[in-house]
């Protein structure tokens, strides 16, 4: 009988693991950061430029609700596919002119907004106003609630409240 160690005896029986093996985990690690790492594209209807959402409002004579959003944020996610996209907010939404930010990429633009957390949703007027916003994920009875919260639009952008005019 040959003597053999506790260590011998581990190490001839633990099954070798192939080169390919080992590539093939890397890949997949890789390919997971790739798919997560990626911006998710808009959801229909929605728009990723802001001045251009502007220009829109002003010629629709509506308000903007401003998706703010970041990269790798789950309830932003959870949000699109499932309040968004539900009837309900899609008929509430209809005559708003609809864009998302990424605060990673629109830092500016979301500090002039004080965005401090994912998702944050704004109404906002061609003048820069916030009429209402929330913040977080918000189920649908929630989330309709908040749009409730907006005033009537303006038939005349030029004369919402928020203008400063020289009459007394």
């Amino acid at each position: 009988m040959s003597e053999t160690t506790t260590i011998d005896m581990i190490e001839t029986e633990r099954p070798k693991r192939s080169a390919w093996t080992t590539v093939g985990l890397l890949v997949g690690i890789l390919a997971i950061f790739v798919v997560m790492s990626m911006p998710a594209a808009a959801p229909a209807g929605w728009g990723e430029d802001f001045d251009e959402a502007v220009a829109a409002a002003a010629d629709k004579q509506s308000y903007l609700i401003v998706a703010f959003h970041m990269q790798g944020c789950s309830p932003c996610r959870e949000m699109e596919r499932t309040v968004l996209a539900s009837e309900q907010v899609e008929s509430a939404l209809k005559d708003y002119v609809k864009v998302r930010v990424d605060v990673d990429r629109e830092r500016e633009l979301a500090n002039r907004f004080n965005v401090f957390g994912t998702p944050t949703f704004a109404v906002v007027n061609v003048r820069g106003d916030v009429l209402a916003r929330c913040t977080g994920y918000q189920p649908i009875d929630q989330f309709l609630s908040f749009l409730r919260q907006v005033p009537p639009e303006p038939h005349d952008p030029t004369k919402s409240p928020s203008v400063v005019t020289g009459d007394p």
